[in-house]
């Protein structure tokens, strides 16, 4: 008798599978006192974009420096 697959196992065990039941409590949404607050990204992250920006131009220099090295050696 050939042995079953994986897959055959697989399918059966998800059809026998039972949901646990969900009480109402977890399905409501959860309400919190304090206003919802709106983060600007732009303006808290800012030295990111302009660290960002510096290692772009330093990337961009030293790839334009070992490009003229490498007719010079």
């Amino acid at each position: 008798m050939a042995k079953r697959s994986r897959k055959a196992r697989s399918k059966k065990t998800q059809q026998t599978a039972v949901k646990p039941q969900q009480s109402k409590a977890a399905v409501a949404p959860a309400k919190s006192s304090a206003a919802q607050v709106a983060v600007d990204f732009v303006k808290d992250y800012a030295y990111v974009y302009d660290d960002m920006r510096t290692m772009f131009f330093l990337t961009i220099f030293m790839i334009l420096v070992m490009f003229g090295l490498s007719f010079v050696f």
